[in-house]
């Protein structure tokens, strides 16, 4: 894979400054055309991001490449339909957008590819396909509109998304392939949304966006990406305590994104089910239920961890470790700034969850 270094240079600087951008453009497009425009601009972009240096990584950006090559066109074509007047009929134009957003989304049948690219790339590429790339096809959605003809459809196939990352990520031990199924359901959570709300289709996308960010930092900070890595993920320090602060950290980010109160990705849940309960409802609940079946996937990650570290860790503090704790020049050993960082991101996820269900009257 491309090293930190290699990652960052200023050759990719500039994609990603072209990711960013296309984002910014779909965000303040105001025509249909426009905004599949920067879309396209976006995915070249993206494209050179997610493009490696392992044949595994660049097997998966081809296969990437292609299916969004044949939502693209799909969607073109129904753009194409729709600007040609009277000749084709308003039925086949939303059809041909349809199965364009399904192929760019990976929604049910097309729902194949995206274990499969997500499973062999880097974090950071997983972060980009599993949440900046989602951004353009929902807004779409909420310039375009979906007829109520075709809102039956979409649902029925956000639930066969979400049945099948439930079902998909049972016993699997790569974890990039199991956070993959699990951002099956959560696209389920963008779609359904997009039928009930502008603003809480974005509230929803940045909540998950800034969970999904800090669970994969961390992932790619201990360097484990399947249940055969725990046995590398030991700390520097070789400070139990320090080890023990890592599991509970991520622990509460993956409870977080799994939409577990009362921590920030709750925030989104909770909101969404209010909008679409009164729409929705039966979508709701299949979406709050496998939301829960994710939670079970998160709770196996992390009781691997705490199998690879030794459940007693805690307990198992030498003398001499106690001592440095207790002294004030051992604790500013101990207190690294990674611990910071673990101990800063857990309080901030409480407290911005807190506020925010207070804010909205959840928790009055």
């Amino acid at each position: 894979m491309l090293s930190f270094q290699t990652r960052f240079s200023p050759t990719m600087l500039v994609f990603f400054f072209w990711v960013v951008g296309g984002v910014g453009g779909v965000v303040l497009g105001k025509s249909v055309m426009s905004v599949w425009y920067m879309m396209e601009c976006m995915f070249i972009g993206a494209l050179a991001v997610i493009s490696g240096s392992s044949s595994e990584e660049g097997e998966s950006a081809m296969k990437y490449y292609i299916f969004q090559c044949v939502g693209s066109l799909l969607m073109f074509l129904s753009l194409m339909m729709m600007f040609s007047g009277d000749i084709f009929s308003l039925y086949e134009t939303y059809s041909f957008f349809c199965w364009g957003v399904m192929v760019k989304l990976g929604l049910f049948p097309f729902h194949f590819w995206v274990t499969s690219v997500l499973g062999l790339c880097s974090w950071v590429s997983f972060f980009i396909i599993s949440w900046v790339q989602k951004i353009p096809p929902i807004c779409l959605l909420l310039m375009f509109g979906v007829p109520l003809n075709f809102t039956g459809i979409f649902e029925v196939s956000v639930w066969m998304t979400a049945i099948i990352g439930v079902l998909g990520g049972m016993g699997v031990l790569q974890y990039r392939v199991l956070l993959g199924f699990s951002s099956l359901v959560q696209t389920g959570w963008f779609v359904m949304l997009s039928f009930c709300s502008s603003v809480v289709t974005i509230f929803y996308l940045l909540i998950y966006g800034s969970a999904l960010s800090i669970t994969l930092l961390k992932m790619s900070s201990y360097n484990v990406f399947s249940y055969l890595d725990h046995t590398s993920f030991r700390d520097s320090s070789g400070s139990s305590w320090v080890s023990e602060v890592k599991k509970v950290s991520l622990f509460l980010d993956l409870a977080s994104l799994a939409g577990i109160p009362p921590f920030l990705g709750s925030v989104g849940k909770f909101v969404g089910v209010f909008f679409l309960w009164n729409y929705y409802y039966i979508s709701s609940v299949v979406l709050v239920i496998t939301s829960l079946f994710t939670f079970y996937f998160y709770l196996s990650m992390i009781m691997n961890f705490m199998l690879s570290l030794g459940l007693g860790s805690m307990m198992n503090f030498s003398i001499w470790e106690e001592k440095k704790f207790k002294s004030l020049r051992g604790m500013s050993k101990i207190m690294d700034k990674s611990v910071f960082f673990y101990v800063l991101s857990f309080f901030m996820s409480t407290l911005s969850g807190f506020f925010l269900l207070s804010l909205f009257g959840f928790l009055s």
